[in-house]
C-alpha cells in the first residue's frame, strides 16, 4: 500500500501523533510520503532525514491571507505528487483553513481520508475566535466533506457531531481513537528522572504534560490547590509543556496571586524525546479537560501517561467511557469544580504507594493492548479498505 500523507498546518513543529502515525504506518511496511510545511530543521530533529520521504511546501510565514496562500501551494504539490505515481490513498490530517487539498485530490479520483481531532466551531468559541472567523471554518468543513472524502474521527462523539452537523453519509465515517508508542513511552526509574530535573526525591508529584490551552482546566487546579493545606498538598504541582501563550503567563499570575507560586514548577516547551522520562517523575497525572460545548476529546497525553504506568486523574468529559471501569484512575464529575479537584488529590494522597502503582500497571496493560499507534493505524486502514471496496 502506498500512501500520502498530508500534514497542512501553519505551525512551526509538527504534532506527536502526527508522527508515531506515519512512523507507525512505515512499521507496518506501508510506503508513505509525508507533504508539508514543517522545516527541513525540525524534520531533521526528530530523526526523519534520510528515513522518511517528505515532500516539502514552502512556508509563506502566519497569518490569514498567508494561511490561504499555503493551502494553494499544498493543493499544487498534492496535484504534482498525484501525478508522478499511483497512491492508494491520500491521507489527511485535515486543517480546515481552505478544502483546496481536498478538490485537488478529488479532481484525480484517487481516495481521500481525512482525520478530524475536535469540533472546531467550539474550540474557537472557547479561543476567543470571531463569530466571522467560525463560520469561515463551518464553510471550509462543509466544502471538504462534499468532496466525498472519508472520514476518521477521534472519538464517537465527533463522529455524530460530523454525521449530524454536515450530513456526511455514517458508513464513511469511523471513530479511532488517539493512541501512544508503549516503546516510547514506558516507566523509567522516579529516582533518576527527579534527580536529571531537579525534582524532590521524596515528595508526592502532580504533574502535567501538554500543550497549554484554556480548555486544559489548569486555572482550576491552581484554584483546588489554594483550597487545601500544605500538608493536604505534600509535594509540588509539576507544569510541563508551553507554547501557548498567554496561558502559561497566565496560571503563573494566577498561582502567585493564590499564594501557591511555590508548589507550581512550569518547565516550560520540552523536547518530545524528553516526555517520557518528566512523566517519570510524577506521582500522579492530570489531564483535566473542560466539557465546554459538548467537546469531546482522545487526549494524547492521557495515553502516555498510561503507557508510563502513571494513575491518572481525569475529567470524566466526553470520549473517557472506555477509560472509567478500567480502574486506571479517578474520573471527575464533568463540572470539575475546584474543590472536586481537590477531593481528588486528596485521595490519591491518601493511597498507598501500592494502590496507585496497582492502577499504573494496569494503565500500562491497557495502552499496550487497546491503544498502541500500531493497532490503531492498522484498525484504521482495515476498515478504509473496506469502506472503499
Amino acid at each position: 500500500m502506498r500512501i500520502l500523507y498530508v500534514y497542512f498546518h501553519s505551525f512551526e513543529d509538527m504534532p506527536y501523533h502526527v508522527r508515531e502515525w506515519v512512523e507507525a504506518a512505515i512499521g507496518s511496511g506501508i510506503e508513505v510520503v509525508v507533504v508539508t510545511s514543517v522545516s527541513e530543521e525540525f524534520l531533521d530533529s526528530i530523526g526523519w532525514t534520510g528515513r522518511v520521504e517528505v515532500r516539502q511546501v514552502e512556508y509563506p510565514g502566519s497569518g490569514f491571507v498567508n494561511n490561504l496562500k499555503l493551502s494553494r501551494r499544498f493543493a499544487a504539490a498534492v496535484a504534482e505528487e498525484l501525478g508522478k505515481g499511483e497512491y492508494d490513498l491520500v491521507y489527511e490530517r485535515f486543517s480546515t483553513v481552505s478544502p483546496a487539498v481536498a478538490k485537488a485530490v478529488s479532481a484525480r479520483g484517487v481516495p481521500h481520508c481525512v482525520e478530524i481531532n475536535g469540533i472546531i466551531e467550539n474550540e474557537l468559541k472557547l479561543s476567543g475566535a470571531s463569530w466571522a472567523r467560525r463560520a469561515w471554518f463551518v464553510r471550509a468543513q462543509r466544502a471538504v466533506f462534499a468532496e466525498g472524502v472519508c472520514v476518521v474521527a477521534v472519538t464517537e462523539r465527533i463522529k455524530e457531531w460530523i454525521v449530524e452537523r454536515y450530513g456526511v453519509p455514517e458508513k464513511r465515517v469511523a471513530a479511532f481513537s488517539n493512541g501512544v508508542n508503549p516503546e516510547r513511552f514506558k516507566p523509567m526509574p522516579k529516582v533518576d528522572s527527579r534527580r536529571r530535573f531537579g525534582i524532590s526525591e521524596d515528595g508526592f508529584v502532580l504533574g502535567f504534560l501538554g500543550s497549554l490551552y484554556p480548555w486544559c482546566g489548569l486555572d482550576r487546579l491552581v484554584e483546588a490547590a489554594s483550597m487545601m493545606s500544605e500538608e493536604e498538598r505534600g509535594g509540588i504541582f509539576f507544569m510541563v509543556g508551553g507554547g501557548q501563550e498567554p496561558m502559561k503567563s497566565d496560571l503563573e499570575r494566577l498561582a502567585s496571586e493564590k499564594g501557591v507560586s511555590e508548589i507550581f514548577l512550569f518547565s516550560g516547551r520540552i523536547p518530545w524525546c524528553d516526555a517520557a522520562e518528566y512523566i517519570s517523575c510524577f506521582d500522579v497525572a492530570v489531564s483535566l479537560k473542560l466539557p465546554a460545548g459538548g467537546m469531546s476529546f482522545s487526549p494524547l497525553k492521557l495515553y502516555a501517561y498510561m503507557a508510563c504506568s502513571k494513575p491518572v486523574l481525569a475529567a470524566d468529559t466526553l470520549g473517557m467511557e472506555d477509560l472509567k471501569p478500567r480502574d486506571v484512575g479517578l474520573f471527575l464529575p464533568p463540572s470539575l469544580s475546584p474543590a472536586e479537584i481537590a477531593d481528588g488529590i486528596r485521595v490519591f494522597r491518601a493511597m498507598s504507594d501500592d494502590e496507585r502503582d496497582g492502577m499504573g500497571l494496569r494503565a500500562r496493560r491497557l495502552s499496550e493492548e487497546r491503544y498502541s499507534w500500531k493497532s490503531i493505524v492498522e484498525g484504521t486502514l482495515k476498515w478504509f479498505a473496506e469502506v472503499s471496496a
